[in-house]
């Protein structure tokens, strides 16, 4: 019965992984979506609407920094859980090479370096859009 509990709890906690990549992929999506909405409509009445406040001109870049908050929130997540599997399969499947289970094979085969040079590169594409972002509003704004 305690082996059910786990294979259920471990097929549960591996949807969970895949809702939050496809939650990451879909921040992504809306931030750039939103920042270019706003972004257009900006430059498009930059000249007809002088009365525009130069605050509107941060909301790019604050959509970005939430976006990117709400990434780093995923991905910290993602590696919680991925903790707690390694523990469920570690108790599954012991010492068994062959067969380690998802996570612990990830670890094994280091492939936990990719994910870990994925996740820079990842951070550093937010850093880099947002500092992007911040520099155009500013030579933008009124």
């Amino acid at each position: 019965m305690e082996t059910m509990n786990q294979l259920e709890q471990y097929k549960m906690l591996r949807e969970e992984i895949l809702l939050y990549i496809k939650q990451m992929f879909l921040t992504e999506s809306w931030a750039a979506i939103a920042v270019g909405a706003v972004y257009t409509w900006l430059l498009v009445h930059k000249d007809t609407s002088p009365q525009v406040p130069s605050l509107v001109w941060a909301i790019p870049p604050f959509v970005l920094i939430l976006g990117a908050v709400r990434c780093v929130h995923l991905v910290m997540e993602m590696h919680r859980i991925g903790r707690y599997l390694r523990n469920i399969e570690q108790a599954a499947f012991g010492d068994d090479l062959k067969t380690p289970g998802w996570e612990r094979f990830k670890q094994s085969e280091n492939r936990h370096w990719f994910d870990k040079i994925q996740e820079i590169i990842a951070g550093l594409m937010w850093v880099a859009g947002i500092i992007a972002a911040v520099l155009f509003s500013w030579s933008q704004s009124p």
